[in-house]
């Protein structure tokens, strides 16, 4: 049987009212679709690859997000590394990771938002096989969650981001990938204003 390995994208951390770093809400719906998943035996290990995006004096996104999926009592293996800054590095690193591990199921956990241009960089990275999850969907079969979900799907916030994640594919099907991240890395705050995440 295949090992059903989870990359989990991760987004915005945010700082709390105690001055502690935690998951923004996007992150928070990504660790509560990896619990429901991990709790119905539907993924077999999680990876996260956030890194230092806020700088060095801060913790990576990777760790902040598997600390907030302990919390919450998700119960499979969970590998964090800290070094991808945006997603195409997200995916490499997880290519990497599953590379010996030729029995692996790939699947993809994201915001839906964010899951078409995760699927076109999977594409070109030559993957076939694999199984793409929006984390919402998971949480709308929830009733508790439902109505949460539907306020988010169409909050003002979710509008942003789509608009933000139409200008980086059609900068990525212009094949300017690594110039966009590039230019992303040297335009990048230590800490985000909240624009297209909270």
């Amino acid at each position: 049987m295949k090992e059903r390995i989870a990359l989990i994208h991760v987004y915005q951390l945010r700082e709390a009212f105690d001055g502690s770093i935690q998951p923004s809400k996007r992150g928070l719906i990504q660790a509560c679709a990896a619990y429901e998943l991990a709790r119905r035996g539907e993924i077999d290990t999680i990876f996260i690859a956030g890194g230092n995006v806020w700088g060095e004096e801060y913790p990576p996104f990777s760790r902040v997000l598997a600390e907030q999926m302990q919390q919450i009592g998700v119960r499979v293996p969970i590998n964090a590394v800290s070094s991808a800054m945006d997603t195409p590095q997200e995916i490499d690193e997880y290519l990497k990771m599953t590379a010996d591990k030729p029995n692996s199921q790939y699947i993809f956990i994201a915001n839906r938002t964010h899951l078409d241009r995760i699927k076109d960089r999977v594409a070109s990275r030559g993957i076939a096989n694999a199984e793409f999850i929006a984390a919402e969907d998971v949480l709308k079969e929830l009733p508790y969650f439902k109505k949460f979900i539907e306020e988010f799907e169409r909050s003002e916030i979710e509008n942003k981001f789509k608009k933000r994640e139409a200008r980086v594919r059609f900068v990525y099907r212009l094949g300017l990938e690594k110039f966009f991240t590039f230019i992303a890395k040297k335009g990048r705050k230590r800490r985000f204003s909240v624009d297209f995440d909270e």
